[in-house]
């Protein structure tokens, strides 16, 4: 029998949720599976757990490019430590 712990979903891809940042002032992180956001899973903290790929919001892109406009430098303040050496 295989060992079920050994069998872990992982994402490749990661967004800020500024729907939640707007809200509480957190930065959040959600997976993206393919092209499809997966709400839901949100992960609070400093940097992206993974590699970061964009912004989203549940309230639409106006929200989103408002919070990019006052956010120009978001990919270097929350991006993944390792991405940052890696690029």
């Amino acid at each position: 029998m295989a060992d079920s712990t050994s069998k872990q979903i992982t994402f490749d891809e990661w967004a800020i949720d500024v729907t939640f940042a707007k809200q509480n002032g957190d930065i959040a992180f959600v997976p993206i599976c393919g092209d499809e956001v997966v709400w839901g899973l949100t992960m609070i903290q400093d940097r992206a757990p993974g590699p970061l790929v964009g912004v989203v919001s549940q309230d639409g892109m106006a929200d989103v490019e408002r919070w990019v406009a006052d956010n120009p430098d978001w990919m270097l303040r929350y991006a993944n430590h390792k991405e940052l050496c890696d690029a």
